[in-house]
């Protein structure tokens, strides 16, 4: 291979190493909630990318052609577990939630088959060609009805997701909008990419330039991460009795930090939820009155065993 085409290849060994290092952190919280859905939806994303290299590099169109297979395959197990991470994480409630998760699978499982069986390539990819494009050739097509009714499909799947963290957006507390802001924001870009490309808008030497738009999404969701801690704190179920409790009460996990705390705990501390939640309950509590302040000093000195589910003050 020519120096050339390795220094055109180091963006995309860039994207791929993302991908890697997002899905082993999202392997470590695999017991949070949501973890194991949004782990095959990030694994989906790097084995698209490794299938979108290896077509790159690919000198034959039947080899171009088996990897944009490959690539329509492991994009259907991210169309797949999308809309669960999505509704376990927002805890959106749905009629019929199984019935609906397995009628979801129907269609990528379809349209898996007709792209791996290659009887049935010409359904899917409409006079297939190669342009000789530098350094590396690139694979075109017209875009079949089938592909297109797929693609229809995916956008329906993409937004009707995104519509529900928008409405998570809505939450109180701050902490919980900013998780679903990075999620949104990480999960839209490569939609976004996806647009351009099927509008014929090439960003890159390539056709196909979703290896960067999901390098920089999967970016904006490890800062999430990290940052706001989503598989650390996921949103926790909350209802009107709650927030209209006359009693003051705060939710704890394992580690006393507060998950959650009702108006009337939020006014005996004279603070906004937003500086409360996701912070030590040592701290919120440091300078509270002094009931409370012994009570807490046992939360903190007690602490709960591995496994021990978050408790209320």
């Amino acid at each position: 291979m020519s120096e050339e085409k390795i220094i055109f290849l180091i963006p995309y060994a860039g994207s791929l190493g993302i991908s890697l290092g997002l899905l082993f952190y999202v392997w470590a919280w695999r017991t949070s909630r949501g973890a194991i859905s949004f782990f095959l939806f990030t694994l989906s994303q790097t084995m698209y990318i490794t299938g979108n290299i290896l077509e790159m590099v690919s000198p034959t169109l039947n080899g171009k052609i088996i990897w944009e297979s490959f690539q329509a395959v492991v994009g259907s197990m991210a169309v797949i577990a999308f809309p669960i991470f999505i509704i376990q994480y927002t805890e959106f409630k749905i009629k019929n939630q199984n019935l609906l998760f397995a009628l979801s699978f129907v269609f990528p499982i379809l349209f898996s088959v007709l792209s791996i069986a290659k009887d049935y390539h010409s359904l899917i990819y409409l006079n297939p060609r190669i342009l000789p494009t530098k350094p590396f050739t690139a694979l075109v097509y017209e875009y079949s009805p089938v592909f297109i009714t797929y693609t229809v499909y995916i956008f329906f799947i993409v937004f009707s997701g995104c519509a529900v963290l928008v409405h998570k957006m809505i939450q109180p507390h701050s902490l919980y909008r900013n998780q679903s802001a990075f999620i949104l924001a990480g999960l839209m870009l490569p939609v976004l990419g996806s647009i351009l490309s099927l509008a014929g808008i090439y960003i890159t030497a390539q056709r196909d330039s979703s290896p960067f738009t999901v390098a920089i999404g999967n970016l904006l969701l490890a800062w999430g991460l990290f940052r706001f801690r989503i598989f650390d704190m996921t949103p926790v179920a909350r209802d009107n009795v709650f927030e209209t409790l006359v009693d003051p009460v705060v939710i704890l996990d394992k580690n006393n930090s507060i998950l959650d705390v009702n108006t009337a705990m939020l006014d005996l501390l004279g603070k906004e939820s937003k500086d409360v939640v996701g912070q030590s309950a040592k701290i919120v509590f440091e300078n509270f009155p002094i009931p409370i302040k012994q009570y807490n000093r046992i939360c903190l000195e007690d602490r709960p065993e591995d496994g021990d589910p978050g408790r209320n003050a």
